[in-house]
């Protein structure tokens, strides 16, 4: 029987790893998912243009380059 209390024991502990496991994962993804929108958010509200469209992105960084372009090398 102690066998078997042990075996069980060692069968939930393995099984609370893979839950934790499984959670800190999801947990992750999630927040690098929110870390992202809030980083898309704010570079929208930093140069005062959405960024969530591709055209308007390209464009913006097209006209980024450009001012880049026009400023005198020291």
């Amino acid at each position: 029987m102690r066998e078997q209390a042990q075996a069980e024991a060692r069968r939930v502990t393995e099984a609370a790893q893979a839950q934790i496991q499984a959670e800190r994962q999801q947990a992750l993804t999630a927040l690098r998912a929110e870390v992202g929108t809030l980083a898309t958010e704010l570079a929208s509200r930093i140069v005062g243009e959405s960024l969530a469209d591709t055209a308007r992105q390209n464009r913006m960084v097209d006209r980024f380059l450009e001012e880049l372009e026009q400023v005198p090398s020291p």
